[in-house]
């Protein structure tokens, strides 16, 4: 699910720092908003872009607008920069690098150690 960031950073900045004073207060807040975008509080997803979203509202909330407009350019990056690489047969590479490009999109049909 891909939600227009620009309205994922006005929902979670709608509430001033001086509104949110306690942690509990804070954390209802973090649930409802969760819920609100179609994201499971208590099942983190999967998918790269549902987890940036998710991530915002879990440390965003509370953030004044000017500090989570840097985060808008994240929703640049790809989240499969490696699609289509193949990487079968590449050497050099530790197993947590290998596993990490084939996470982000690598394709490596080396047969596992």
């Amino acid at each position: 699910m891909i939600l227009e960031l620009a309205g994922l950073i006005e929902a979670i900045t709608g509430f001033a720092q001086g509104q949110i004073q306690e942690k509990a207060q804070r954390s209802e807040v973090v649930i409802k908003l969760l819920k609100d975008f179609g994201l499971d509080p208590e099942h983190p997803p999967a998918d790269f872009t549902a987890v940036y979203q998710y991530t915002l509202v879990a440390y965003g909330v509370g953030k004044r607008r000017e500090d989570t407009r840097t985060w808008q350019c994240i929703q640049t990056l790809d989240s499969n920069p490696y699609a289509g690489t193949t990487i079968t047969g590449a050497t050099g590479l530790t197993p947590a690098q290998r596993l990490s490009m084939v996470t982000l999109g690598a394709i490596d049909h080396s047969p596992t150690p």
